[in-house]
């Protein structure tokens, strides 16, 4: 099990290292703001990841958290982009 989480953490690393640079050398805003998106995902992972790897139940409103506020900014994001093109 601790080989599997290992790997799992590698490629969460991998993962977040890759979404990283999409922020940093996205072509438009919205691609940005889909990296950023991303990153929150990559982020709940992690958390859950840890989860399993320390048996604290507590943590799962932590990622719980992370979904909102990942869903509330990709929410909020759309709505300014729709407003703008009006």
């Amino acid at each position: 099990m601790t080989v599997f989480v290992g790997f799992l953490a590698l490629a969460l690393a991998i993962a977040g290292l890759l979404g990283l640079y999409r922020v940093v050398a996205g072509p438009d805003q919205l691609d940005r703001v889909l990296a950023l998106d991303y990153l929150s995902i990559v982020g709940i992972g992690i958390v859950i990841l840890l989860v399993f790897a320390t048996g604290e139940p507590l943590l799962l409103d932590i990622g719980v958290c992370l979904a909102l506020v990942g869903f509330l900014t990709a929410y909020l994001f759309s709505r300014f982009t729709l407003e703008e093109r009006k």
